[in-house]
């Protein structure tokens, strides 16, 4: 597994996607989980509650942002 693999303790990551409940959500998760704080960007702001909480619990920081961050 990433976590038993990689030890991110002292780094921020920045998750794009990371509201949509699928690779983007596990891997602010398993960032975390390795040591991390988190910083999630989705397009919606109520899709990074869910991470936000799962961050917190594990007992790393977590900053949510909304953006879009497709090219256009």
């Amino acid at each position: 597994m990433f976590v038993e693999r990689m030890r991110l303790d002292g780094k921020t990551v920045v998750i794009v996607g990371a509201g949509g409940g699928g690779h983007g959500t596990g891997a602010a998760g398993a960032a975390a989980e390795a040591g991390a704080d988190v910083v999630a960007v989705d397009v919606r702001a109520a899709a990074l509650e869910d991470v936000e909480a799962r961050v917190k619990k594990i007992g790393r920081r977590f900053l949510g942002l909304t953006g879009d961050m497709r090219l256009k």
